[in-house]
């Protein structure tokens, strides 16, 4: 992964006309795992660290991840269910820090239950089903996270 970054960097330096980039710095990897950890309980005021060392925080940040076994949560239900919520934050860190979106396909049969049609609508564009669903989505008047069926998380 780190050569594909690498290979990006260089190809956009030429594009761009910027110089070669520089090989990554050796990182203070002590700092990186209680920022991830700090980011992981909600609190903001270490992200920079991640930033400062992206390519690290990202591979913690992946390693936190699993798949989470619940429809959906609630606001109130987040902090009960602490470690879907730290999936969630965790992805979101990725996502700050990367720029992208993590999607998948999924081969699940959604159901005619209240819970699954405001998953469908809400992973999907308006359910269409052939394109990738992210991971999770939030429907923000409620902050209610929806999470996508475990074969596409």
């Amino acid at each position: 992964m780190m050569k594909h970054v690498f290979v990006f960097l260089l190809i956009l330096s030429v594009v761009t006309g910027c110089s070669t980039p520089s090989p990554p710095q050796p990182t203070d990897h002590q700092a990186i795992e209680p920022a991830v950890q700090r980011v992981l309980e909600g609190k903001d005021d270490s992200f920079q660290i991640l930033q400062q060392y992206p390519i690290d925080s990202s591979k913690a940040l992946i390693a936190s991840l699993h798949t989470v076994p619940v429809d959906k949560l609630t606001a109130a239900e987040q902090t009960g269910h602490l470690a879907a919520t730290r999936v969630v934050r965790a992805i979101r860190a990725l996502r700050r820090l990367t720029g992208c979106n993590f999607m998948a396909p999924t081969a699940y049969a959604f159901q005619q239950t209240e819970v699954d049609e405001e998953r469908k609508d809400l992973l999907t564009n308006h359910g269409d089903l052939t394109r990738p669903m992210p991971f999770f989505a939030t429907r923000m008047s409620t902050d209610t996270v929806y999470f996508a069926p475990e074969d596409a998380q």
